[in-house]
């Protein structure tokens, strides 16, 4: 037994909830995830289960007859018997993967009100044994009934301590729920036609379908008469699509409401990173458990205000997002995001240097991540920084997160230092991977950095893998602290690829000259790109340098990935890519073609 209760003689309340049960067995029914009932008529047994999650056993819930049991908003999956004993009266809101929930008389029984049977519920890592709730899970999250002010039992935590806000998620687990503001160079109205709405829990359908090319994710619907609001969270089709309030939770339902307009949530990032709190309602992410997902879209130009994140509370799970959507699938009718090369018509941050130490990008909270953005860094002054990790980002389990972004410097002055990615400290934990850097290179060519990494070696803050620093001054600079490990970098055509006292952990890496650090890295060699005159950095398919001689980074200690810049998978054969960029495999081809194993062609 998980859990095993027994009254015999006086009344007994037992209250059991929060707790994950899992693994004991299906073989017999003695294996019961919980086991609760008293052994005898004389006196009442009082049981409140509430909030359980029980995976793999024979019984999940197992009681006895002339008990009197609350079982609410309990989880039991992969059970041969969800919950064996009459308790249907007082029970509700519990879930199954079953095609029944309670078993009794030696019968089988659906379900009461509000229980869900013959469910798939997505948790974070069943495999390793991690059953909280996946963010992405439709079935148990936001499914449950609120128990905060029940009678004789109430409470308002998961199994974390985190408190349990909106509608409640069935399980021990109150998973985080998204958030999503999008950002654009405008607020207009970009909806197609004029449509009506019906909206029944996060499921919008429209009349007509919604094409426009900017619409998608964080997108704000405003609808019925009193112009309700909800925030676009997922694409199924155009005329189908997802979307919760402004605090994640499941918007006003409606049948046929006239749409009044489609529009962007904020005409900047800038003006995102500052609006966001307003429409949350908070600024501490983890009281409101949420993630604070930011998708940026491309109107009509580039953003062109400088953006600094700061004044949120963060946590692991509470993380603010900064990203382009690009799944035309599931989040956009078209890709906002660059294919890793600069493209003018992506979303993409161009930021015009005034005075010294100005940056497109500052990050001062923990848990930010930036992902699949353009930058352009036109600088004239000194200590120009594109992104910037400032000082107040501390190491631990904090960090500051970059991933699939193109950085791009540009200055026609002496003496002025630019940088791509830059720490401020050496307490910064900084994770930057498949990012493409160059032209980080003043006019004397003298200064210039498109990786700037400090850290201290103890605490492995500063993390670099997969990254192409092309064409600046120095590639990859080491802030005097051997710090930093670098693995599957390729820095070429710098004046100074990658400068000295790195990490000993470095590894796999390429230089155009003799400085990549690493047992294994590769130093003097020549690599062929798609495209490098025209900044096309993907890897041609000629290249016999970078292709197939990384290391396989997807059960990396320090930071697991398994994808490229451009969103595929770089596991195409088992051997990774140096560099942003996996080509994948590929031959030369005469006569018919035939593609298999991910090959990627570009113009030579």
């Amino acid at each position: 037994y998980g859990i095993f209760t027994l009254a015999s003689s006086a009344e007994r309340t037992f209250k059991v909830w929060n707790n994950i049960i899992y693994d004991w067995g299906k073989f017999s029914n003695k294996q019961r995830g919980m086991s609760l009932y008293r052994n005898g008529s004389m006196h009442n047994t009082y049981i409140y289960a509430y909030n359980n999650t029980v995976y793999n056993s024979y019984i999940g819930f197992y009681t006895g007859e002339g008990n009197t049991i609350y079982l609410k908003n309990n989880i039991f999956y992969d059970c041969n018997i969800p919950v064996d004993g009459r308790v249907i009266d007082n029970s509700s809101h519990n879930l199954t993967n079953s095609s029944f929930m309670y078993f009794y008389h030696d019968e089988e029984h659906g379900g009461s009100a509000g229980d869900k049977v013959g469910q798939t519920v997505q948790f974070v890592d069943v495999q390793n044994r991690d059953f909280h709730l996946s963010s992405t899970d439709t079935a148990a999250k936001n499914a449950g009934v609120d128990l905060s002010t029940v009678p004789n039992f109430a409470f308002l935590t998961d199994i974390d301590g985190q408190t349990r806000t909106g509608s409640w998620d069935i399980g021990a687990d109150e998973t985080e729920n998204n958030v999503f503001y999008s950002v654009g160079q405008n607020t207009n109205d970009h909806k197609t036609g004029t449509p009506s709405v019906t909206i029944s829990g996060t499921t919008v359908t429209f009349s007509e379908a919604q094409t426009a090319a900017n619409m998608g994710v964080g997108d704000v619907i405003d609808y019925d008469s009193d112009n309700k609001k909800c925030y676009i969270s997922g694409k199924t089709s155009t005329t189908v699509w997802s979307c919760v309030s402004a605090t994640g939770t499941n918007p006003t339902e409606v049948t046929d409401a006239a749409v009044n307009s489609i529009t962007h949530a904020f005409d900047s990032l800038s003006a995102a990173e500052a609006g966001a709190p307003t429409l949350l309602g908070a600024s501490d992410l983890t009281s409101a458990n949420v993630v604070l997902n930011i998708p940026c879209y491309y109107d009509s130009g580039p953003d062109t205000t400088e953006v600094t994140i700061s004044g949120y509370t963060t946590g692991p799970s509470n993380y603010i997002k900064i990203y382009t959507p690009h799944d035309i699938s599931s989040e956009v009718n078209q890709s906002q995001r660059h294919e890793g090369k600069w493209d003018e018509e992506k979303y993409r941050i161009e930021r015009a240097t005034t005075s010294t130490y100005q940056w497109a990008l500052e990050v001062l909270d923990d848990h930010v991540w930036i992902d699949g953005l353009q930058f352009i860094l036109n600088y004239s002054h000194d200590n120009s920084r594109t992104i910037v990790a400032g000082s107040s980002i501390s190491a631990e389990e904090n960090y500051l997160k970059i991933s699939n972004n193109i950085l791009k410097g540009n200055t026609l002055t002496n003496d002025v230092i630019g940088s791509g990615i830059r720490s401020s400290a050496q307490t910064n934990k900084i994770y930057a991977w498949n990012n493409i850097a160059y032209g980080y290179r003043d006019a004397d060519g003298t200064h210039g950095v498109a990786f700037y990494v400090a850290g201290s070696t103890a605490n492995n803050e500063a993390v670099y893998y997969n990254n192409t620093a092309y064409g600046n001054s120095t590639g990859f600079y080491e802030a005097m602290y051997q710090s930093g490990i670098l693995k599957n970098n390729l820095a070429y055509n710098n004046d100074t690829d990658f400068s000295t006292g790195f990490d000993p952990l470095c590894d796999y890496n390429i230089s155009s000259d003799g400085t990549a650090p690493g047992t294994n890295s590769k130093t003097n060699v020549i690599v062929q790109f798609a495209d490098a005159e025209n900044y096309d950095f993907h890897l041609s398919n000629f290249d016999t340098v970078a292709r197939d001689a990384g290391t396989n980074l997807s059960n990396d200690p320090y930071l697991a990935f398994g994808d490229d810049i451009d969103g595929e998978s770089r596991n195409i054969g088992g051997t990774w890519d140096i560099g942003a960029d996996e080509a994948g495999t590929s031959a030369k081809i005469k006569g018919g073609i035939t593609i298999e194993g991910g090959v990627k062609i570009f113009k030579q």
